[in-house]
């Protein structure tokens, strides 16, 4: 099924629709939340606020856009996430570098050209760069844990998040797109 015909079926509550949803999508939302939980929630309080994204999704389903139902759910578990943390009265560390310009390019990346010349730039990098940048802003694993994950120090998994970051930018720039124009 693609993303409109799911859509259309749990906007009509149709609970084949949802099962599909949650059979396509479900490993990842639950890889985000584990990624931004960082290891402060039991693998039951991370169900639970999968199940709470996608009762979200049925209640508000009318009001979602076709092409846009991995990010809204990705931001949805990410801030259900944060949400259950600080009820909990816990807090995560920031990380030592936070490239906000980029993380806020990162996110509002919706336009498929832009997505392709990511995806592209994404592709000149090597496998095991490719690897980190896609777990630190997609799953959102932080530093010390992509670290910990591929026997690599912190500082070089910095270094290899900033030749991304600089390759992306390359291939924005050579096809006239400026930071800038991402964020506008």
């Amino acid at each position: 099924m693609d993303e409109e015909t799911l859509l259309q079926g749990i906007g009509k509550k149709d609970p084949a629709a949802l099962e599909a949803v949650i059979d396509r999508y479900g490993t990842y939302i639950r890889a985000i939340i584990h990624g931004k939980a960082d290891g402060h929630l039991s693998l039951q309080d991370e169900e639970e606020i999968a199940s709470d994204v996608f009762l979200s999704l049925w209640k508000q389903s009318d009001s979602l856009l076709t092409g846009h139902l991995r990010a809204w759910l990705a931001a949805t578990a990410r801030n259900r996430t944060v949400d259950f943390l600080r009820r909990r009265k816990l807090t995560l560390p920031l990380e030592e570098d936070c490239f906000l310009v980029e993380d806020a390019v990162w996110q509002e990346i919706s336009d498929q050209t832009l997505r392709e010349i990511v995806r592209s730039a994404l592709d000149e990098l090597s496998s095991e760069d490719r690897e980190i940048f896609l777990r630190h802003y997609e799953l959102e694993q932080s530093i010390p844990a992509i670290a910990r994950e591929l026997a690599l120090s912190p500082s070089a998994v910095k270094m290899r998040l900033f030749r991304g970051r600089r390759a992306i930018r390359k291939q924005l720039e050579e096809r006239g797109i400026t930071i800038e124009d991402c964020l506008s």
